[in-house]
């Protein structure tokens, strides 16, 4: 049986492989690099063979080589040899597409879409994380002036992934920056749907990360789901009033400064687009002050829009100047500054 499914999988690893083990999603898409192992994480020990697609081998430095992907799915899954030919089997017979590729390739749909793609990813991401260390959250709470109790809250939305592999843009150009540590938020929208995550890269130590261009950015969010009302749902559930703001940080400082909870939006275009649940009655926005007003016109235009509809929204402004050599000021500056 084996044999005959090697034949069948044969230039299919790549969907076969990411669809029953998403954690070897980063190894797939390096291009052959080295990155970090699915089982005991690292730096750079594992990587897939440049004829993966057809074989579906894999090796790690320090688990050991893996010559066909019946052998890298048994490693990365721990299931048995025979519960791997069995997945594989019905994976196979699920998906009629996946024949030789001596068909013509105009009768090949391809069996894995961009948007299938970005789901994988973000499970994969997930899964890379720790479920139950926040010491990076913690530190990163603290490296921002904020109280180390706060992670816990943090931490009910989010996870720490230290070995994320991260690609970033640099003047038009796709630059591979390796392992760099990261919180994961979970992205809910307005239909109470995860549907993606918020990435706040941090350095080694647990500090906000220097070295990146980007150091908070959002993953691609997964195929299926609408983009809208998207927040990081941070604290206690609301029960009539809703606390909004952009940042995670911004939210965590409202929180810090009395509130029960604050969902961020992430930035000002999804702040203006935010519509609250039903049982919301009053939305109160703790909004950036910008000397471009990005942040107070956003809050404008929520407030405009959710006034028409009878949900009276309230714009908080940090009290305080802006220095001339910063572009903004929040919640965070203002909790920041205040005596300890």
């Amino acid at each position: 049986m084996i044999s005959k499914l090697k034949q069948k999988a044969r230039g299919h690893w790549d969907f076969i492989v990411s669809t029953i083990a998403p954690s070897t999603l980063d190894a797939i898409n390096s291009n052959c690099s080295h990155v970090p192992c699915p089982i005991h994480g690292g730096q750079d020990g594992f990587r897939v063979y440049r004829d993966f697609n057809e074989t579906g081998g894999s090796v790690c430095n320090t688990c050991g080589n893996f010559s066909d992907g019946f052998a890298t799915l048994e490693f990365a899954t721990g299931l048995s040899i025979s519960e791997v030919i069995t997945q594989v089997r019905d994976l196979l017979e699920d998906k009629p597409v996946l024949v030789s590729r001596k068909a013509k390739a105009a009768s090949l749909p391809k069996p894995k879409t961009a948007a299938n793609k970005a789901t994988d990813r973000l499970r994969a991401a997930w899964l890379q994380s720790s479920q139950n260390d926040t010491s990076l959250i913690e530190k990163y709470v603290a490296s921002r002036g904020l109280p180390v109790g706060l992670a816990d809250v943090w931490a009910s939305q989010a996870r720490q992934n230290s070995v994320m592999r991260t690609y970033q843009k640099v003047e038009g150009v796709i630059v591979n920056f390796g392992v760099q540590p990261a919180i994961l938020s979970i992205v809910y929208n307005g239909d109470d749907q995860a549907i993606s995550l918020h990435r706040t890269y941090l350095d080694s130590e647990g500090a906000k990360n220097t070295v990146l261009p980007n150091a908070k950015t959002l993953m691609p969010s997964k195929e299926g789901v609408e983009w809208f009302s998207c927040s990081v749902r941070l604290g206690d559930v609301p029960a009539a009033t809703l606390n909004l703001a952009e940042g995670i940080e911004t939210s965590l400082a409202v929180m810090a400064m009395g509130e029960s909870h604050c969902w961020a939006t992430v930035n000002a275009q999804s702040l203006a687009g935010f519509t609250p649940p039903e049982n919301i009655k009053e939305v109160v926005v703790w909004a950036d002050l910008d000397k471009s007003e990005t942040g107070f016109k956003a809050a404008q235009s929520l407030q405009e829009r959710l006034c028409k509809e009878g949900v009276e929204v309230i714009i908080k402004l940090p009290p305080m100047p802006i220095p001339k050599s910063a572009k903004s000021v929040d919640w965070l500056d203002y909790y920041v500054s205040l005596p300890k």
